[in-house]
């Protein structure tokens, strides 16, 4: 958020029409609301430690997300981190 400052500092705010403002707001609430009740429920029902072990998905979730709705093409790089991160979890989870 620091690193937005400047940014932030010299943008013209008459350009960003009012939908737009709307949109980023409810975009990032949005997120924020049902993540923090899927993590919540998700502890209730299976427990912090095993939660916390999921979450390492999070960024496989989010190139597989990234791969049809904005076009991002994975690399040879991405798929092996899935991969490593996807056998963690299995590993992990039998323990």
């Amino acid at each position: 958020m620091i690193a937005a400052v400047p940014g932030l500092v010299h943008t013209d705010w008459h350009d960003v029409g009012i939908k737009s403002v709307i949109s980023i707001f409810y975009s990032g609430c949005l997120a924020l609301v049902v993540s923090y009740i899927i993590y919540n429920r998700s502890v209730r029902l299976i427990g912090g430690v095993r939660t916390s072990i999921y979450m390492c998905m999070i960024p496989v979730v989010a190139a597989l997300i990234a791969w049809p709705v904005i076009g991002e093409k994975p690399t040879l790089i991405q798929a092996l981190g899935a991969i490593l991160i996807s056998a963690g979890v299995l590993i992990a989870q039998r323990r």
